[in-house]
Protein backbone atom coordinates (compact mmCIF):
# COMPACT_ATOMS: atom_id res chain seq x y z
CA UNK A 1 0.00 0.00 0.00
CA UNK A 2 1.29 3.43 -0.91
CA UNK A 3 0.45 6.62 0.89
CA UNK A 4 1.29 10.29 0.56
CA UNK A 5 0.48 13.50 2.39
CA UNK A 6 -0.30 16.62 0.36
CA UNK A 7 0.54 20.20 1.33
CA UNK A 8 -2.92 20.65 2.84
CA UNK A 9 -2.27 17.55 5.00
CA UNK A 10 -4.71 15.33 3.12
CA UNK A 11 -3.59 11.72 3.29
CA UNK A 12 -4.06 9.68 0.14
CA UNK A 13 -3.89 5.89 0.37
CA UNK A 14 -3.66 3.91 -2.83
CA UNK A 15 -5.54 0.62 -2.61
CA UNK A 16 -3.17 -1.00 -5.09
CA UNK A 17 0.61 -0.75 -4.84
CA UNK A 18 0.88 -1.04 -8.64
CA UNK A 19 -1.32 2.04 -9.14
CA UNK A 20 1.52 4.39 -8.17
CA UNK A 21 -0.19 7.58 -9.29
CA UNK A 22 -3.48 6.51 -7.66
CA UNK A 23 -5.59 7.26 -10.74
CA UNK A 24 -7.59 4.05 -10.43
CA UNK A 25 -5.91 2.11 -13.26
CA UNK A 26 -2.59 0.29 -13.62
CA UNK A 27 -0.77 1.50 -16.74
CA UNK A 28 2.83 1.96 -17.89
CA UNK A 29 2.51 5.56 -16.65
CA UNK A 30 2.65 4.15 -13.10
CA UNK A 31 6.08 2.70 -13.85
CA UNK A 32 7.30 6.03 -15.24
CA UNK A 33 5.91 7.92 -12.24
CA UNK A 34 7.54 5.49 -9.81
CA UNK A 35 10.91 5.72 -11.56
CA UNK A 36 10.70 9.50 -11.70
CA UNK A 37 10.22 9.66 -7.94
CA UNK A 38 12.86 6.97 -7.38
CA UNK A 39 15.46 8.92 -9.38
CA UNK A 40 14.56 12.03 -7.39
CA UNK A 41 15.84 10.06 -4.41
CA UNK A 42 12.80 9.43 -2.25
CA UNK A 43 9.85 7.38 -3.49
CA UNK A 44 6.78 8.27 -1.46
CA UNK A 45 5.92 4.62 -0.94
CA UNK A 46 9.43 3.43 -0.27
CA UNK A 47 9.75 1.05 2.68
CA UNK A 48 12.94 2.87 3.63
CA UNK A 49 12.27 6.59 3.04
CA UNK A 50 15.01 7.72 5.44
CA UNK A 51 17.60 6.00 3.27
CA UNK A 52 16.09 6.95 -0.07
CA UNK A 53 15.29 4.47 -2.79
CA UNK A 54 17.13 1.21 -3.35
CA UNK A 55 17.26 -1.16 -6.29
CA UNK A 56 15.04 -3.50 -4.26
CA UNK A 57 12.33 -0.82 -4.33
CA UNK A 58 12.33 -0.95 -8.13
CA UNK A 59 12.05 -4.74 -8.25
CA UNK A 60 9.37 -4.78 -5.55
CA UNK A 61 7.34 -2.21 -7.44
CA UNK A 62 7.70 -4.05 -10.76
CA UNK A 63 6.62 -7.30 -9.10
CA UNK A 64 3.50 -5.54 -7.81
CA UNK A 65 2.89 -3.91 -11.19
CA UNK A 66 3.07 -7.20 -13.10
CA UNK A 67 0.84 -8.88 -10.51
CA UNK A 68 -1.77 -6.16 -11.01
CA UNK A 69 -4.62 -5.41 -8.62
Amino acid sequence: MRWSVSADRTITIAACAADWNADGVVTPVDILDFLSQWFDGLPAGSPNPAGGGTISDIFNFLNAWFAGC
